[in-house]
């Protein structure tokens, strides 16, 4: 399957699993303490960065798109 069809799809479940996430912290904790500036900024930079993401995914080779999403999800997930 082609890299840019993998990460579509992933972004979309991705998307629906927050969605609920967000709304299961909001109906369990309410929304008192929650700082709706941070939510809007989140928002923003999601909406910002999601088509430009789309653009560098067509234009990068599937070999070096691996490699770079393999250089910073590997240490992230391993550090403590």
């Amino acid at each position: 399957m082609e890299p840019r069809k993998v990460i579509g799809s992933i972004d979309t479940s991705e998307f629906l699993v927050a969605v609920a996430a967000s709304l299961g912290f909001l109906f369990s904790l309410g929304s008192q303490g929650l700082d709706w500036a941070w939510v809007a900024a989140f928002l923003l930079g999601g909406l910002i960065a999601a088509p430009i993401a789309a653009w560098l995914v067509r234009l990068v080779p599937p070999r070096v798109l691996g490699s770079a999403v393999g250089g910073v999800d590997e240490p992230l997930a391993t550090r403590r």
